[in-house]
């Protein structure tokens, strides 16, 4: 666990960045390598088994917009040719490449996706033939030039990250800036929503702050469409806020306790003033006044990563006045209102001592018992795509220590550079199969010590995927933390909403440990209004894709589209209904698929036979041919999974018939995911915790 990799890569002359060697908060999990300089038929030759090649493209357009401006990134796939010379070309053994996906996870910093940041585009040798696209849709929100990146993963194996740059210019006056509109769903929103976007000036040197209120309970009708900014400040201001919230607590650690809450607040009356203006002061002191723990989610950009809950009033601090959860500016349409749980998974750095103490402080009554890590590290990062819950364990760096442990990844030093290069590079963090719960315990070890929680440890998760993400600002006393984490977990276990279990562990903090301050340290980034539910038993997830096209794409009269229909294990990186618990092995004695529908030809005509793949999935094929007659009209394909005489799953879509047969490629995909892929009726309305 101590043995460290050279700081030079002695192959290539570059730095090697592996931040989780040295135990730095997770800005990355993943060596990013050159790629090899390898001709076609070397590439053909290294492999025994057939290959299948592709050509992968992402395309931004327009290359040069200004703030407020939509942009679309569009990915192309299709079958290799020598043509095609500026393509990035990936290879893919055939048995490989039968019934899975190429999963894209698009990272825009300075963007907001008007979609989902994932989806993914079929593999299968019967689609090389057909170019593919996947589209996202982006309006940009920050000046000057950025890398839009794509990941590409093979199945739940990363290949490789396509990247263009973009430069987006100042901002023009006479455009609105964009907002964030609140969608329809079936859990309460929170009773407010702040909304935070930072404008620079044309050369970024200086910024103002933007903020709008949406409010949702009828007593706070008076803060709904409150829409303000802030003076202009300098570039290095939010920089200078970490130093000062760093210098106070450093103050704070040698000054009695009633001292220490003085200082917190003086800064927090500091921020106060210089962020919000007057009329958002105001709004604030008449929630206040109504002496009630209305909750508030704060949405704010990449740049607005400030201490919003200590921010003062002369009275009390923000955060303790109102329930407060965060969420990015950029993953808006990413933000979960409801979250699995399960078995929580125990990961910790080398460091701490006697982990099974931490451990037992997430047993809670009717919970699945937690589960600590093999050595407390993660031994193989492909297991995070089945967790159901992450807890990390970390103490601070104490006074004496000369250097950081190592983190909980294991990358073996026995091995000769290149040897370890091949291990470490598809070591990428996903969570986006299960969406889990992730909190993080960093524990003082007896100095003064910033987390750095939004920049990176939040934001690494977020984007990774999880529902959630709980930590604290700076690190904390042992005490604290034992009673906050105690009592988080089981306020979820017994069906809290998040807002609710993070308000019930800060409370708690506060109390067991009374001279400390630490509970104000905690932050929660999620929906204080999301809630909990256990995964019900399925049979599987039930999918049905359009090759070549979007399934809400109209299709011309006379024209033949292919489709993919499969039963799956796991869900798609897409997915966004509600987890299952699937059996290991899906065992069908005799699965069919039934295409209903009218006035289009089917085929096969009679059934689909779904065959195993591999991986334990069931995978068929179809195709639905439309006469020339029928244009103009729209029709109903009902997809109806059955195991001999039982029915196990359906599915149905609208199949639009038009001459307009070039595909529609700015229809959001979230569109589509919500009817290409879904559990039967009873899977969706389980119960909650």
């Amino acid at each position: 666990m101590r043995d460290r990799l050279p700081k030079l890569n002695a192959r290539y002359k570059k730095p090697i960045q592996n931040p989780y060697l040295t135990a730095e908060p997770p800005y990355k999990i993943y060596l990013t390598l050159p790629e090899h300089s390898v001709t076609n038929k070397k590439l053909k030759q290294s492999y025994t088994q057939p290959i299948i090649l592709f050509d992968l493209w992402l395309i931004i357009i327009p290359e040069t917009i200004y703030i407020g401006g939509e942009s679309k990134a569009t990915l192309y796939l299709q079958k290799h040719t020598d043509s095609q010379n500026s393509a990035h070309l990936i290879q893919i053994p055939q048995n490989e490449a039968i019934g899975n996906d190429l999963n894209i996870i698009l990272t825009a910093t300075g963007f907001l996706f008007n979609n989902d940041n994932t989806t993914s585009l079929p593999l299968d040798p019967d689609t090389a033939d057909i170019t593919q696209t996947a589209t996202f849709n982006l309006t940009a929100v920050r000046p000057g030039k950025t890398k839009i990146q794509a990941e590409l993963y093979v199945g739940e194996t990363y290949k490789t990250t396509l990247e263009t740059e973009v430069e987006v210019t100042a901002f023009e006056p006479t455009q609105l800036r964009p907002l964030i509109a609140a969608r329809s769903r079936p859990v309460p929103q929170p009773n407010l929503i702040l909304q935070v976007r930072t404008q620079w000036n044309g050369d970024i040197s200086a910024c103002t702050f933007h903020y709008h209120i949406d409010s949702y309970q009828p007593r706070l009708l008076f803060a709904d469409g409150v829409d303000c900014c802030s003076q202009f400040l300098p570039a290095v201001w939010v920089e200078r806020t970490r130093q000062l919230l760093q210098t106070t607590l450093e103050e704070a650690t040698t000054s009695q306790a009633g001292d220490c809450c003085s200082r917190l607040a003086s800064l927090g009356q500091y921020l106060l003033r210089s962020l919000f203006p007057e009329e958002l002061q105001s709004t604030f002191r008449t929630i206040a006044s109504l002496n009630h723990p209305f909750t508030l989610l704060i949405i704010a950009d990449g740049d607005a990563w400030l201490p919003w809950e200590l921010f003062h009033d002369g009275q009390k601090f923000l955060g303790d006045r109102l329930i407060i959860g965060r969420w990015f500016w950029e993953l808006e349409k990413a933000r979960p209102y409801e979250f699995p749980v399960g078995a929580v998974n125990v990961a910790h750095y080398a460091s701490v001592e006697q982990p099974e103490l931490w451990t037992e402080l997430l047993h809670s009554s009717g919970a699945p018992p937690p589960v600590p890590m093999q050595a407390g590290i993660f031994n193989d990062m492909s297991l995070l795509e089945s967790i159901r819950g992450l807890h990390l364990i970390r103490y601070g760096q104490s006074v004496d220590a000369a250097n950081r442990e190592d983190a909980p990844v294991r990358v073996s030093s026995s091995s000769e550079i290149e040897d370890i290069e091949q291990e470490v590079q598809p070591a990428k963090l996903s969570l986006r199969r299960n969406h889990p719960l992730v909190s993080l315990s960093y524990v003082n070890a007896g100095r003064v010590e910033l987390t750095a929680l939004e920049q990176t440890w939040a934001s690494t998760f977020v984007r990774a995927g999880c529902s959630a993400f709980v930590g604290s600002l700076w690190a904390v006393r042992s005490q604290v933390e034992t009673a906050f984490l105690g009592a988080f977990y089981h306020s979820i276990w017994t069906g809290q909403t998040l807002g609710v279990a993070f308000n019930a562990a800060r409370r708690l903090a506060q109390t067991v440990v009374p001279e400390s301050w630490d509970w104000l340290a905690y932050v929660l980034f999620g929906d204080p209004m999301a809630r909990p539910y256990r995964p019900v038993p399925g049979q599987g997830y039930a999918v049905v894709e359009a090759i070549g096209q979007e399934i809400d794409d109209p299709v011309a009269p006379g024209s033949t589209v292919r489709f993919r229909v499969s039963l799956r294990r796991t869900p798609p990186v897409w997915y966004e209904n509600r987890l299952m618990e699937v059996a290991e092995d899906l065992a069908f004695e005799d699965l069919r698929v039934f295409i209903v529908t009218s006035g289009l030809q089917v085929t096969p005509g009679d059934s689909v036979i779904m065959t195993p793949t591999a991986t334990g999935d069931y995978l068929g094929w179809f195709m639905l041919t439309v006469p020339p007659e029928m244009e103009g009209e729209t029709v109903l394909v009902q997809v109806h999974f059955e195991d001999g005489m039982e029915p196990i799953h359906s599915l149905r879509f609208l199949l639009k018939i038009s001459n307009s047969s070039l595909p529609n490629y700015t229809q959001p995909r979230q569109k589509q995911r919500q009817r290409r892929g879904k559990q039967n009726t009873t899977e969706i309305g389980g119960e909650n915790v």
